[in-house]
């Protein structure tokens, strides 16, 4: 029965309001929450990464350190923007912006949200973020890959020393850890696709084929150095309808026909007790007896420099061999990227005292990484983002980015 006694007769009935809708209730908790996220990067990259694609850790419980602001927090310091100290100050304005009580001064707290935070969280956010970029960049055909290994030294610490080991022409207490990493970077918009991790004993080609490869679409073309000229890679790339441009490796012969720059041959596939660790005879047994392999004879010339003739192998046999010099040419462009990751994002020496940590911040720089990519991406305006500085960029978002929030 409906209560219809007036306990304030002195009001009008329309004083009142009518009560929030569901999709109300659930845009005001998310603004709430919004406000509460560290610094102005939550609003300036909004649409690429979404709060809702912030996944929560199973029974997550209502505190200050909450998933959303611990990936915001390691985002932000992915960027370069301090110490662990500086980036509890910033949550800590933030909360007082917002006539909340802040948080303890002591890093503890943030230290342990760090810690549970999952790596699966890290890999939702990073495929989140491509997804973004995927939506800005239009194009006709497949995409160009770039792929190789760097370094990146670690804290010394024993459990850093177990799962990434020093080089061992380093006496024990006179160096770092090492993780390698191999990664899959756009070549047009510079973004990394994929990485994978290892120690520097690994060969980066066998460790492509356990990651990156699985990130190789139909129709890519996926650029290399001599290191990753094999059989193999050529094989389980086409596999993917994808091609490979790679420097031929030194071991191959190469017999070219008189007076001209260009032939192909057949690549033979070894035998099953040749093959990699990672490859079973399953896959084997899959793979061809036979590819065919196009051989390209180049003369790089720079000014300055002696000229110098490279022979550059490809299963791509119909692009004109002008092309596909210069796509290989434009390889060294991920040299660029790995300084812009390890330099401009102060990446090269990771302060993480354990090899999960250490992880989690070379997860979250990659995401920083391509966050600021995807930004250079909608400013370029039809122009070819390689002409953006990304340093200048990092700087603009870095100081301007409070001129962004809403």
């Amino acid at each position: 029965m409906q209560q219809n006694n007036l306990f304030l007769p002195g009001f009008h009935r329309a004083f009142g309001r009518s009560p929030k809708s569901a999709l109300k209730r659930l845009e005001d908790s998310r603004n709430s929450i919004m406000k509460g996220l560290p610094g102005q990067l939550p609003y300036v990259f909004e649409e690429a990464l979404p709060l809702e694609s912030i996944p929560k850790r199973s029974k997550e419980r209502d505190r200050g350190f909450s998933s959303a602001v611990t990936v915001w927090h390691m985002i932000s310091q992915g960027m370069g923007s301090g110490t662990l100290r500086a980036g509890l100050v910033e949550i800590n304005a933030t909360l007082r912006s917002m006539g909340k009580e802040k948080l303890s001064s002591k890093t503890g707290g943030l230290c342990q949200a760090r810690q549970r935070l999952p790596e699966s969280t890290v890999c939702a956010v990073h495929e989140r973020a491509l997804s973004s970029i995927d939506l800005e960049v239009q194009r006709e055909g497949g995409r160009t890959l770039f792929v190789d290994g760097t370094g990146f030294q670690l804290c010394d610490t024993h459990e850093n020393q177990l799962e990434y080991p020093q080089p061992t022409n380093q006496k024990p207490g006179c160096g770092f850890p090492v993780m390698q990493q191999v990664a899959l970077i756009d070549a047009h918009s510079g973004a990394v696709v994929d990485s994978i991790d290892s120690t520097w004993r690994q060969h980066e080609g066998g460790m492509f084929q356990i990651g990156p490869l699985e990130s190789v679409r139909p129709d890519d073309t996926l650029v290399a150095d001599t290191a990753y000229c094999s059989f193999w890679n050529f094989a389980l790339i086409r596999s993917r309808r994808a091609h490979g441009i790679m420097e031929l490796h030194q071991a191959r012969k190469r017999k070219f026909p008189k007076a001209k720059d260009e032939y192909r041959t057949l690549w033979s596939k070894p035998k099953l007790s040749q093959c990699p660790e990672h490859i079973d005879d399953a896959q084997w047994q899959e793979l061809p007896q036979d590819i065919e392999v196009r051989y390209i004879r180049s003369r790089f010339e720079r000014k300055g420099f002696r000229p110098v003739v490279k022979v550059i192998a490809t299963t791509d046999l119909e692009t004109p061999p002008e092309t596909v010099q210069a796509q290989y040419t434009s390889r060294w462009d991920i040299e660029l990227c790995f300084r812009d990751i390890k330099i401009t994002m102060e990446l090269d020496f990771i302060r993480a005292k354990s090899a999960s940590m250490a992880r989690k911040l070379y997860g979250f720089g990659l995401i920083a990484h391509n966050l600021i990519r995807w930004q250079m991406l909608r400013a370029c305006r039809g122009a070819s983002p390689r002409q953006i500085s990304f340093t200048g960029a990092r700087e603009a978002l870095r100081r301007c980015c409070e001129l962004f929030r809403t």
